[in-house]
C-alpha cells in the first residue's frame, strides 16, 4: 500500500510530536522540524508511510543522537499487559470460542500505538473487550487453514501488544500443534516490538523468535534481511499485526491474515471499514 494523500497530515503530526517531545532546545526545534518535513517533501509516491517514518528516526539518530525515544512508553505498556496477562489467559479459556476471543484480544491490543495521532485509554478499551467485534471477520477461514498447516509466522507490531499476541500463539499451539514463529523489528523504532520486548514476556517459550534486520515500523519484503524474507514466504500461514505491517505487506505476493485496528482514514478506506474498527482480513 503506497503512501496515500491522507498519510501526509499523519506524518506531519508525527514529526511535530517527535520534535516537541525529544528536542529540548527551542531554536533547534525549528531546524529539526524543517529537516524532517523535508524528508516528507522529498519522498517518492511509490514508498509506504512506515518507510518514510523510518527515515525520520535514522536522521535523528545519526545527526542528533536520539535513540529509542519511546523506551519509557514501551516499558509502561509491557508492564501493564504483564500485570493483566493471567486475567486475559483465563478469559480466553472461559469463552466458548477461545481462538476467536484470542484474535479479538490481540486486535484490541493494537491500540497501543504511538505512530498515529489518535490517543487511547487502555483501561477503558479493555474493560469493554466483551463488546468488541471484528468488522471484517475471516476467523472461520483461519481456523480451517490452521487444521491443514504445519507452520505459522506472526509478524508483531507494538510493545505491550506483543504480550497479547503471545496469548494468541499459545491458543493456536494448544489447538493445532503448529510450529510457530514470531518476527519483530530489527531495532527500536517508535514503540514497535523488538526482541527485548518479546523476551520480556517469555515469547521464546512459545515460538521461534526472529527479527527483520531493519529499523522500519513495518515489514517491506524488499528491505528486510534475507532470512526474514525467506521465512515470510516459506511458512504455511502468516498473521500480520497492525497498520504498519498492513501498509508494507498488503501487496505482497502471498496470502496473509491481517489482524489490526483501523486507526487512520487511508487504511479505513482501503479496507472499507470505520476508523476504530478491528479486523481480521484474509488477503489471498
Amino acid at each position: 500500500m503506497n503512501i496515500a494523500f491522507d498519510c501526509y497530515p499523519c506524518l506531519v503530526e508525527l514529526v511535530t510530536r517527535i520534535v516537541r517531545q525529544y528536542i529540548s532546545d527551542p531554536a533547534q526545534k525549528h531546524t529539526v522540524l524543517k529537516e524532517l518535513l523535508g524528508i516528507i517533501s522529498a519522498s517518492e509516491h511509490d514508498v509506504t508511510a512506515p518507510e518514510i517514518a523510518a527515515c525520520f528516526y535514522k536522521h535523528l539518530q545519526e545527526k542528533y543522537d536520539v535513540h529509542d525515544p519511546y523506551a519509557p512508553e514501551k516499558k509502561k505498556f509491557n508492564q501493564w499487559v504483564l500485570q493483566h496477562l493471567s486475567h486475559f489467559r483465563r478469559a480466553i479459556q472461559a469463552t466458548p470460542d477461545p481462538l476467536r476471543f484470542a484474535l479479538k484480544l490481540s486486535a484490541l491490543g493494537n491500540i497501543i500505538d504511538f505512530g498515529v495521532p489518535a490517543s487511547f485509554d487502555i483501561d477503558r478499551a479493555f474493560s469493554e473487550l466483551t463488546q468488541q467485534t471484528l468488522a471484517i471477520d475471516h476467523s472461520a477461514a483461519l481456523g480451517s487453514l490452521l487444521t491443514r498447516s504445519q507452520t505459522l509466522l506472526l509478524i508483531a507490531d507494538n510493545a505491550g501488544e506483543i504480550g497479547l499476541d503471545m496469548l494468541l500463539l499459545e491458543e493456536i499451539k494448544r489447538q493445532f500443534q503448529l510450529e510457530l514463529h514470531c518476527l519483530v523489528r530489527g531495532g527500536p523504532i517508535l514503540n514497535d516490538a523488538t526482541t527485548e520486548d518479546a523476551l520480556f514476556f517469555g515469547l521464546e517459550r512459545v515460538a521461534h523468535l526472529h527479527h527483520s534486520g531493519v529499523m522500519i515500523p513495518g515489514t517491506p519484503p524488499s528491505r528486510i534481511q534475507q532470512s526474514a524474507r525467506e521465512l515470510l514466504f516459506a511458512v504455511d500461514l502468516v498473521i500480520s499485526k497492525g497498520q504498519g505491517n498492513f501498509e508494507t505487506l498488503s501487496d505482497v505476493n502471498r496470502d496473509v491474515f491481517f489482524l489490526l485496528r483501523s486507526k487512520c482514514q487511508a487504511v479505513a478506506d482501503y479496507l472499507k471499514v470505520n476508523i476504530g474498527d478491528s479486523v481480521l482480513y484474509y488477503k489471498k
